[in-house]
């Protein structure tokens, strides 16, 4: 399977002066505009990559899947935007993830999802920089 790895456009961030010091303000993110027309293939676009936390926008067509996996180091905390799929478990539970849920998967435990849907399922992932990644 083929992921296409994308970056956003702008990752910088405004700088203003409050207070007298010079504080660094967040760009806000619009997921929208980082999402393709129809893909055919899993879509993986890294929003943010930090020196503690990084995020990354999942575009899970119809039939595709986010392989499974663990991070051995730290948490992954999903927020399902649109769609839903079966989630891939050290358990095989085969539970169902919908638009509006959101899982918090604890270190070392396999997970990824595949898209039973008919339409693309999206997800947003936050993990800790340092959590590692072994395919499973």
């Amino acid at each position: 399977m083929t992921y296409i790895f994308r970056r956003p456009k702008s990752l910088g961030r405004l700088k203003k002066s409050v207070g007298g010091r010079v504080v660094n303000i967040p760009d806000i993110i619009r997921f929208a505009d980082y999402l393709t027309d129809r893909p055919a293939e899993s879509v993986r676009t890294v929003l943010h990559e930090g020196r503690q936390m990084n995020m990354v926008l999942w575009q899970i067509p119809p039939g595709g899947k986010l392989p499974a996996h663990r991070h051995p180091q730290g948490q992954d905390i999903w927020v399902v935007l649109q769609g839903h799929a079966e989630l891939l478990d050290d358990a095989n539970s085969r539970r169902i993830i919908s638009a509006g849920e959101s899982i918090v998967i604890d270190s070392g435990l396999i997970h990824g999802v595949q898209n039973t849907g008919t339409q693309d399922c999206v997800l947003v992932s936050v993990v800790y920089a340092g959590a590692g990644f072994e395919a499973v």
